[in-house]
Parts: structure tokens; sequence; C-alpha cells
């Protein structure tokens, strides 16, 4: 992030001609990251947890009835299909919105549009609900901070006319779980 912001502003202190070179050179970079995070997160499995069949206990998940109670190996993975890719997720997010959207936020609607819709929309926020759906009361402060940090990072943004459907789903996730754009 350093050298592209150099660059950046390399770029804009040249002339009027280097000035376009510099609009070319950002929508490049604006371009060649989406693709890049869009390519990643497609090929991305987000495996969701069915909150009715699976509840946790102390560090070990089971069946809801309790008739069985799975091995290390299905409770590694069902961990890393609710906690891991939820923090992994919500990690690029933040990303995106505190580091590169700043350098890139002429060019970046693309992209952030990517981001509030695909990976949060789609991706985050139901993971997150069946991550609290499981329930726990450890999982249920995971969930608020994840949708915490995410709400910090791009309050910049929810309340600005372009983004206000696109930010839509994040809004009511954070006033369900009673947090406030302010937090």
């Amino acid at each position: 992030c350093t050298s592209l912001k150099s660059i950046v502003t390399f770029m804009a202190a040249e002339e009027i001609d280097a000035g376009q070179r510099c609009e070319k050179t950002i929508e490049s970079v604006s371009s060649a990251l989406l693709s890049l995070v869009r390519k990643c997160i497609e090929r991305m499995t987000i495996p969701i947890v069915n909150p009715s069949n699976v509840k946790r206990e102390k560090n070990s998940f089971g069946t809801k009835d309790g008739s069985i109670e799975f091995d290390n190996e299905t409770n590694d993975a069902i961990a890393y299909a609710s906690v891991v890719q939820a923090k992994e997720l919500c990690t690029l997010v933040i990303n995106i919105l505190q580091f590169w959207y700043p350098i890139i936020r002429d060019k970046a609607s693309d992209l952030l549009k990517f981001v509030f819709t695909d990976i949060i929309s789609q991706r985050i926020l139901p993971v997150v609900q069946a991550l609290q759906a499981t329930s726990n009361e450890c999982n249920l402060e995971l969930g608020k901070t994840l949708i915490g940090e995410i709400l910090v990072a791009a309050s910049g943004l929810l309340d600005e006319k372009e983004w206000l459907l696109q930010a839509a789903p994040l809004r009511v996730a954070a006033q369900t779980m009673g947090l406030s754009n302010a937090n």
C-alpha cells in the first residue's frame, strides 16, 4: 500500500497530461484489484453450518438432540466453516475499505459494490448468522465484533447516497445486533 500511495502522490504532482496517466493508473489498479478479489472469492466455498442440526458446547460440536458428538476432525471443519472463514473475509473487507479505497477512491465503485453485495451480504452475514445461531456466548460476541469492525471500516461510506442500498444489509445486521454506525 505504501508504494502505491507513493506512486499516486508522485503522479498527482505531475502536469495535467501526467494527471490523465495517473487516472488511468488508478483505474487499472482498481480493476486489477477487483479482478483478483473476485477471482479468489468466487473460488472460495463458504459452507454455512445448519444451526437447526448443530449445537456447540464448550469446545466441541454435536447434534442438537445430543445423540452424536462429533470427532476432532469434524469439530475442526465446523469451526473453520463458521469462525475462521468469517474472520478471514472480515479482514479482507476491512483491508479493502481502510487501505485500498482511500487510495483509489474515484475509481473504486465496482470494487465497493462487490464488497457490499457479494462479500458482506452474501458471504459474511450468512456465516455470522449461522455462527450466532449455533449459540454459545463466545459466538455471539464474535459475530458482534466482526460486524462492528466492518462498521468502523465502512463508517464513512454507510451514509453516502451512492452506497445506501448496497450497505443496507450491513446496517440491518448491525442494528439487529445492537450496534450503531458510531461504534
